[in-house]
């Protein structure tokens, strides 16, 4: 523990009220603020189907955001998560990892079946992939999970907050309570991400950079961040393999990967 790191800081107040707001609106069910920003993912995986099939001029491609909405809500993630926690002993959502695993080819396979235009799939999960991400962190921060390690300059959460617990068909688990204030790197997770979709979004509307290298080239520009952004994270590190954490492995292969298919 970072000496001090318990001692507030006068930039944490706002973000400590915009936590406890977050829980307000979402009420005491079974709904819960992280549920707030994945029903916002819905929301925005609709508009940018729409708006990727309005750039190319195919206007069936809507079915790529109920596709998305397929491979994100239906039993399928759930199960995985479920298989996840039987065979891996882990019941936490893992993003780069569920992303490999089960939300890419779950989504092309369902593209496939359906008949949307793989190219335009890859287009759009190039840009859907860093605004989604960025809303989720937005939940991550305001539930209280995937924090960083102990710092002055973090928030404290309310111990009550960390035992509120999704009972409903959606799962999630909050973390532990630290004990003192943390840095809140799942901001910093999400403000990355919305660099990384205007970016992306305005080389293509440019024609900078070609639309079906987008999802490769967010993948390698979000697995380098992740690999040093992981140095940070306090709450939930993954196993070690090594120097190294699962993730910061799982990041370097996506780098070298999809760095040498930009190349090809």
């Amino acid at each position: 523990m970072v000496h001090g790191a318990d001692t507030a800081a006068p930039s944490a107040a706002p973000l400590e009220r915009a936590i406890a707001f977050s829980h307000r609106i979402a009420g005491r069910g079974s709904y819960h603020p992280y549920f707030l920003a994945m029903d916002g993912c819905l929301v925005l995986a609709v508009a940018l189907g729409w708006l990727v099939g309005q750039q190319a001029g195919d206007s069936s491609s809507a079915g790529l955001a109920i596709c998305a909405a397929a491979t994100f809500y239906f039993p399928g993630y759930p199960a995985f998560l479920a298989l996840k926690r039987r065979f891996y002993g882990e019941e936490s959502r893992s993003y780069l990892l569920d992303t490999l695993l089960f939300l890419l080819p779950c989504f092309f396979l369902l593209c496939y079946v359906t008949g949307q235009r793989l190219d335009l799939a890859a287009e759009f999960l190039g840009l859907a992939l860093p605004a989604m991400c960025g809303l989720i962190r937005l939940g991550c921060f305001t539930g209280g999970c995937c924090f960083g390690g102990p710092s002055r300059l973090g928030v404290r959460y309310d111990p009550r907050l960390l035992t509120k617990r999704s009972k409903s068909w959606r799962r999630f688990t909050p973390g532990d309570d630290p004990g003192t204030r943390v840095f809140p790197i799942q901001l910093v997770d999400s403000a990355v991400n919305w660099g990384l979709f205007a970016l992306l979004s305005s080389a293509a509307l440019s024609g900078r950079w070609s639309p079906d290298t987008l999802l490769p080239r967010y993948l390698v520009l979000y697995g380098a961040f992740r690999f040093g952004a992981e140095f940070f994270r306090g709450e939930r590190s993954h196993r070690a393999y090594g120097l190294l954490s699962r993730t910061q492995w799982l990041s370097l292969m996506i780098v070298t990967v999809c760095s040498a298919l930009l190349v090809a």
